[in-house]
């Protein structure tokens, strides 16, 4: 027997964007493991394009939300400088390396602070943003996160 509608948890914002954590997180181990040249470089033209759809997802589904709400606004401010500090080390991965050393290195840092970002967002963000923006409200938007990335994923048809 099913349970009704009524009866299961209905899916935040918070809950699409953990997952979308997950992915990217694969994605960039998938990167780091890469040994052809031709197909690393595929691999951070797409770790850019995902970051850049999950990040565009944040801003369409939560952040103007947050901004609005005076007591998430100042984590609201860390997000937008921590995903601009994350760009700007996706931008600046080499797609080309003659030292595997230096590519490793960069892969290697741009991991670890995409995973102090997730840490960030779901230990402390995304607790205060559920206080302040109320569970069926965050659960509303979750249908503007969807929207927000309803285009294809290519790295998880490329596998």
């Amino acid at each position: 027997m099913r349970p009704s509608d009524d009866s299961r948890d209905k899916v935040t914002v918070f809950v699409l964007a953990k997952r979308d954590h997950r992915r990217h997180v694969d994605l960039i181990e998938r990167v780091q493991a890469e040994k052809g040249e031709a197909r690393r470089a595929r691999g951070m033209a797409q770790l850019a394009a995902d970051l850049r759809r999950h990040m565009q997802a944040e801003h369409s589904a939560l952040i103007g939300h947050l901004l609005a709400d005076s007591t998430a606004r100042p984590l609201a401010r860390a997000l937008v400088a921590e995903q601009q500090r994350l760009t700007r080390l996706v931008s600046d991965l080499p797609c080309r390396a003659d030292d595997e050393l230096e590519l490793a290195l960069a892969l290697s840092t741009y991991r670890a602070a995409f995973l102090e970002y997730v840490r960030f967002e779901e230990e402390e963000l995304y607790p205060a943003a559920m206080l302040a923006l109320g569970r069926e409200r965050c659960e509303r938007l979750a249908n503007e996160y969807r929207s927000a990335t309803a285009e294809p994923l290519d790295y998880m048809l490329a596998r």
